[in-house]
């Protein structure tokens, strides 16, 4: 999700901020697409999991459920933001 929120942002001229944190990036997005901002929850719900892949000794546990509510989060904000790029 990272990389699809930086992609838009350099799609628009922008220079992406270095970081890890989707809802900073989101943000930034919104300020070329504002409709953008209905992905809030979503990439509030998926930061945690992409510190835990840089960062694997975080502790976190993931149940079946978990996985597919942040698996559908991941799919909005992904749908979402490359319907805004060209093919």
């Amino acid at each position: 999700m990272e990389l699809v929120l930086k992609a838009l942002l350099i799609y628009h001229g922008r220079q992406p901020n270095r970081t890890h944190i989707l809802e900073d990036l989101l943000h930034e997005c919104e300020r070329y697409e504002p409709m953008l901002a209905t992905l809030l929850p979503d990439c509030v719900r998926l930061t945690p999991y992409v510190v835990a892949t840089r960062c694997p000794d975080t502790g976190m546990h993931l149940d079946k459920e978990d996985a597919r509510d942040a698996l559908a989060a991941m799919r909005r904000v992904r749908i979402a933001v490359l319907a805004l790029l060209p093919a």
